[in-house]
Order: structure tokens, then C-alpha cells, then sequence
């Protein structure tokens, strides 16, 4: 089963800009349930993503979610620890495809209509 993570926003994209224009791609593919909490585990999101009391998607389950302000800070404190400049996708290291999709889209998630979507297919 493939797992894909989008972002989603009620125009499309922000300001109506096309996805060229993005640094971030517009969703994120994982093979299964399993390889997604490997990298939110290694990224240190598990508890925000997955397995905690307000997790975005408790257990993985397919949904729509969206960010807290807590959630915003966090997934930014754990960018900084990776890159001095987590908004510049040239400056992360290899192995934070999940970190580096929520610290882009962590602005966008507050205009309206914008959330992150979990499919399973």
C-alpha cells in the first residue's frame, strides 16, 4: 500500500502560484505505513505525526489534518537543529524529505482552507 502526504489548499496552491514556483513539492510518496513512521521517527516528528495525544494522524490513519501552533514551532526548532536555513531547500542534508515538506508548507497551513491530507492507496 503507498502512502501519500499532501498539502492541500483551497486555491490550489498559495497566492495561486504554480508548483514550479515551490521549492516543496506538493505531497511526499512513502511504500507503506511502515517506511513513513521509520521517517518520522528518525526526523523526530513521531509524536507530532503519528503517536501522540495530539498527533496529525494518530496511528497513521488516512485524514486531514492541520497544525496548532505548538506544532508550527516544533516542526521549525527541528528544522533548525538540521539547517541554519530550513526555508532554503539547498541547505538540507540528505534524509529529512518528511521535515523539510512540513517546515515549507508550516506558513501556508494557516490560510484558510489549507490542511495536510493522508491517503492511503
Amino acid at each position: 500500500m503507498v502512502i501519500h502526504l499532501y498539502f492541500r489548499h483551497a486555491q490550489g496552491l498559495p497566492m495561486g502560484e504554480p508548483l514550479a514556483a515551490w521549492e516543496s513539492p506538493a505531497y511526499l510518496v512513502f511504500s507503506s505505513v511502515h517506511a513513513l513512521k521509520e521517517a518520522a521517527d528518525a526526523q523526530g516528528l513521531k509524536e507530532l505525526f503519528y503517536d501522540g495525544p495530539d498527533a496529525l494522524f494518530p496511528k497513521c490513519a488516512p485524514g486531514k489534518a492541520n497544525f496548532w501552533a505548538d506544532a508550527e514551532e516544533l516542526v521549525w526548532e527541528l528544522a533548525c537543529d538540521q539547517t541554519d536555513e530550513p526555508e532554503d531547500a539547498t541547505t538540507w542534508p540528505a534524509g529529512y524529505a518528511l521535515l523539510q515538506f512540513l517546515t515549507f508548507w508550516r506558513l501556508a497551513l494557516n490560510e484558510h482552507g489549507a490542511h495536510l491530507e493522508l491517503v492511503h492507496s
